[in-house]
């Protein structure tokens, strides 16, 4: 039993430290998600699951990051719904734009086109900015974490020792 803690515990740990990020959700779990929100886009996920398996894989992959960012910070859910729905739109039309056949009617999706492509832009840029912010943040943390312990030094390496060679409790 003393074996098998310990083992169970590594592994355990070893899984966690394999992901860059957490496990994916079931995709049930993600369909049945994305059903309450959005049954449109329920319904289009279905259809490309049929048409388009790999980029319907990619799909539940974008959702499960978006759930697990929605657990953390549910606001950067909204923001990126939005820049999904401005995608979608933007999509639609190349399909137009596709499907006109005179260089007026072009220019004029075209002209479309480039204002939807600013807002994604626009929109990307501030997440960016804001995962930027995020990131100077938690450096200072870790700046300041080591000056603490290169401060500390002496005092936590003499702990550390003192308590490798404090005597044991007797177990049972």
């Amino acid at each position: 039993m003393r074996f098998i803690i310990p083992f169970v515990l590594a592994t355990v740990c070893t899984v966690q430290v394999a992901y860059a990020e957490p496990p994916p959700p079931p995709e049930e779990w993600l369909l049945e998600l994305v059903q309450e929100r959005s049954p449109e886009r329920y319904e289009a996920l279905l259809e490309l699951k049929e048409t388009n398996p790999e980029r319907y894989q990619q799909a539940l992959k974008r959702i499960g990051r978006m759930a697990h960012r929605g657990e953390e910070r549910p606001e950067s859910v909204k923001v990126m719904e939005e820049v999904q729905e401005l995608q979608e739109e933007f999509r639609e039309k190349i399909e137009e734009y596709e499907s006109v056949t005179t260089k007026k009617d072009q220019k004029a999706i075209r002209a479309e086109m480039h204002v939807l492509a600013g807002e994604i832009f626009e929109i990307k840029q501030e997440l960016r900015v804001q995962r930027l912010e995020q990131a100077r943040a938690r450096l200072t943390e870790l700046e300041e974490e080591v000056q603490v312990r290169a401060e500390n030094s002496e005092q936590m390496i003499e702990e550390y020792v003192d308590q490798a060679l404090e005597p044991q409790p007797k177990g049972l």
